[in-house]
């Protein structure tokens, strides 16, 4: 848990630094940090100890990682369950991993929620609209992400004729980190956000198979075939 802690600390400490419209609002904060203290206690080896043993063998395999020493970085391995692996003996539920997770890795380096730029020199006019427009957005449901976009945009005129430095932006936050990211040069293409792609009439029939797509029709099965009969 301490090197979660150290890991979190360093991760949070680098998104501070080097974004200033970092984005920390309370279900993302919770999420993201139960997870450190998620990994090596479920993750843990219970054949070793009744609560189970985190290390490096216990875990990096579970997650498809491996150490390579000469170049002293990480690759990608197939996931797979460590040799003589169990499940811990003593439970760990949600609660626990939030427990450790607010009481163990968050104290290291605190964020504090929907204005994540306290204590940093990030903190500013700009920033902190910014936090409260991804705020919104991230309550806001998708299909009303156009109406969205058009009153942020208005918002934002007015307050470009009193500060230039938001102008075109909304709410002082640049477009490339709004999120669910209506503001995105190509949000209103095909396939956007607000413009989901079209569904062809004949999607689901002809040489389409078993939810597959088959290119020629030249091998494509013409009727389902089962093993069974029903």
């Amino acid at each position: 848990m301490d090197v979660m802690a150290k890991h979190y600390a360093k991760s949070a400490g680098f998104s501070k630094d080097n974004n200033p419209f970092l984005y920390y609002f309370p279900f993302p904060q919770i999420v993201s940090v139960a997870a450190f203290s998620f990994y090596p206690q479920f993750f843990s080896n219970g054949t070793y100890g009744a609560g189970g043993v985190p290390n490096y063998k216990s875990i990096m395999s579970i997650i498809g990682a491996e150490y390579d020493e000469k170049t002293q970085e990480f690759k990608y391995v197939p996931e797979r369950w460590p040799e003589n692996w169990y499940r811990r003996d003593t439970q760990y539920g949600a609660v626990q991993a939030l427990s450790d997770g607010f009481l163990q890795i968050y104290p290291r380096n605190i964020i504090v929620p929907g204005v994540a730029q306290v204590g940093t020199g990030k903190l500013t006019v700009q920033t902190v609209l910014c936090d409260v427009y991804q705020g919104l957005n991230s309550i806001t449901p998708l299909a009303l992400g156009g109406t969205e976009e058009n009153v942020a945009k208005g918002v934002s005129w007015a307050l470009s004729v009193l500060d230039p430095i938001l102008s075109k932006t909304a709410l002082g936050c640049p477009d490339n980190v709004i999120s669910p990211n209506f503001l995105f040069p190509h949000s209103q293409q095909e396939g956007g956000p607000v413009n989901p792609p079209k569904v062809p009439s004949d999607a689901w029939t002809g040489d389409n198979v078993y939810n597959k797509v088959y290119f020629g029709g030249k091998n494509a099965p013409t009727n389902p075939t089962c093993s069974h009969s029903s």
